[in-house]
């Protein structure tokens, strides 16, 4: 089964035939580091996927490179399931990079599939010293990359923003405006095949807290 008991599982991810997901379970055959905020292990990505209508196969880390010492974030793959863009909290060797105002930085990555293994290949241009980017979404046709930031430029604590592959290269980061992002925060976005973006809010008037909203 996918979820037990005091385990924290979230932020799937389409898959192959299943998911991949977060979760601070333990792996057996693998020994990880304990988070001194939660008292459990650092959040790592896990694949399962559907044995039968009623049971799923256990759990198992992402082969390769992809999780590393601290906390993974969200990830996303390709349609092919070549390429994985991935959340990581950052680190120099074996400590935590933070920036001036001592916060913990996420930065993005990206990976490809060779050997039956993931591996890390390369960060994203727009990672940054000062700032975080994360939660990583993709449109249909791999070309867009919907993410979020807490740039210092935006219109709130973190915004929407995406970047487009061109010539080899992503695009610097444009902010997708006021219409979608609040002076609250906006994350978590994900793209349908039919080119909705789906996101969280809480700067928006809802029903308080994060609600979910769709553009």
């Amino acid at each position: 089964k996918v979820n037990s008991e005091n385990e924290s599982n979230f932020s799937p991810a389409f898959y192959k035939k299943g998911i991949v997901f977060l979760s601070d379970r333990t792996a057996p055959g693998k020994y990880r580091e304990q988070s001194p905020w939660t008292g459990k292990e650092y959040l790592d990505l896990f694949y399962s996927y559907q044995i039968d209508p009623d049971n799923w196969k256990e759990p198992e880390l992402l082969r390769g490179d992809i999780n590393g010492r601290f906390d993974e974030g969200p990830a996303v793959f390709s349609n092919d399931n070549s390429t994985i863009y991935f959340t990581r909290t950052d680190y120099i060797g074996k400590i935590v990079e933070k920036n001036v105002k001592n916060i913990s930085l996420l930065k993005m990555y990206s990976g490809k599939f060779s050997g039956n293994e993931w591996h890390m290949v390369a960060p994203m241009p727009f990672n940054s010293a000062d700032y975080s980017v994360g939660h990583p979404a993709l449109s249909t046709d791999g070309k867009t990359l919907y993410f979020v930031s807490d740039m210092p430029w935006g219109y709130g604590g973190t915004d929407l923003y995406k970047s487009t592959f061109q010539n080899g290269s992503w695009t610097e980061p444009v902010n997708l405006g006021a219409t979608i992002n609040s002076d609250g925060n906006e994350m978590f976005p994900f793209v349908s095949h039919d080119s909705v973006l789906y996101y969280a809010s809480d700067g928006h008037i809802g029903l308080g807290g994060l609600d979910i909203y769709a553009a």
